[in-house]
């Protein structure tokens, strides 16, 4: 019998994270860099939001190197679903050495295909949708608009000549998050300051700022605002980049074991009865409860799980079951099963 242990899945994973992280960030930075601030200014000025949308040109193309970490998590899934395995005896004495195949094959290139295209065409979307929502409520506030410009696509650093900050790159929920952070620190209410002080993603090296505002009775100074604001953003950014991150690696690696072990059946190399998959999760508090009721339950090649997943962070799962799971399917083979 061949089992591959959840703590290897997991070391191999991890391995690729930092790849699909950077992956985002950069075509983050490649659409922030390609953003025509004077034209967004003008289309703000004019009240154009459509010419808004299009000059930061919020389109697939950018998210090139995202869809090569897809590739690369789905491939290294593959492989190491039939690198697990032992030495597979053929009908002679020779082995039958069996490798991953993504050329030529329509299945595995199919899944890549459309999951990194829905992936990227979803993040584009909302993208844009939070652009828009933006737009109107810094219009609705009577914000400037090359104020309103530059909250969209950062400001430069002058020690790295990037941009940074901006609500590109953020959810419509995050986005959310800085214009209401913003807002507080704005207010000069006593209150409502405080309560960006329990904002988890804040940058609590500026608290004492924002405690001295409070004690002095007054709203917190704008370059403050803006330098708070802009790391807020930030370190949104990164959670945003962390949690693809650690979802897509998983999901594409998790799709390209079970992609594996079908094509072992399609080269004849193992029975489908002889496959068994078995549910693992990271057995903590933060396990989902859906996910801890199945934890160890065994199904076939095919056989979906109770919770109606084939694997884990199976493409197309509903977001609940999905945005940051770090389950795996453990796999043994019974090669002695058909004898």
């Amino acid at each position: 019998m061949a089992r591959k242990p959840k703590f290897d899945i997991l070391k191999a994973v991890e391995a690729l994270e930092p790849n699909m992280r950077k992956a985002f960030l950069a075509s983050i930075e490649d659409v922030r860099s390609a953003a025509q601030l004077s034209v967004i200014v003008k289309a703000l000025e004019d009240g154009r939001t459509d010419d808004v949308i299009r000059a930061l040109h919020l389109s697939p193309e950018f998210f090139a190197p995202l869809d090569d970490a897809i590739r690369a998590a789905y491939l290294e899934g593959g492989r190491q679903s039939l690198a697990a395995l032992p030495a597979l005896a053929g009908s002679g004495a020779a082995r039958l050495e069996v490798r991953f195949g993504m050329i030529g094959n329509a299945r595995a290139e199919g899944w890549v295909r459309n999951h990194s295209s829905t992936l990227i065409r979803e993040i584009v979307s909302d993208q844009v949708a939070s652009v828009r929502g933006f737009v109107e409520g810094a219009v609705r506030n009577g914000v400037g608009p090359r104020t309103t410009a530059l909250d969209i696509v950062g400001r430069i650093n002058r020690a790295t000549r990037k941009r940074e900050g901006g609500i590109l790159g953020l959810t419509q929920h995050q986005t959310s998050f800085v214009t209401n952070a913003r807002s507080q620190l704005q207010s000069g209410d006593p209150g409502a300051m405080a309560q960006y002080l329990t904002r988890t993603r804040r940058d609590k090296r500026f608290d004492s700022v924002v405690k001295r505002a409070i004690a002095e009775g007054r709203p917190v100074a704008a370059k403050d605002v803006e330098n708070i604001t802009r790391n807020y953003q930030n370190r949104l950014l990164k959670l945003r980049g962390d949690t693809i991150a650690r979802t897509e690696s998983l999901g594409a690696f998790n799709a390209g074991q079970q992609e594996g072990l079908q094509q072992l059946v399609d080269r004849g190399a193992v029975q489908p009865n002889q496959v068994r998959r078995t549910w693992r999760t990271a057995s903590d508090s933060r396990v989902r409860d859906s996910h801890q009721n199945i934890n160890g339950a065994s199904v076939g090649l095919n056989e979906r799980f109770a919770n109606g997943l084939l694997f884990p962070l199976e493409a197309g799962a509903p977001a609940q079951e999905v945005i940051n799971c770090r389950c795996v399917a453990e796999t043994r083979i019974d090669f002695l099963g058909n004898l």
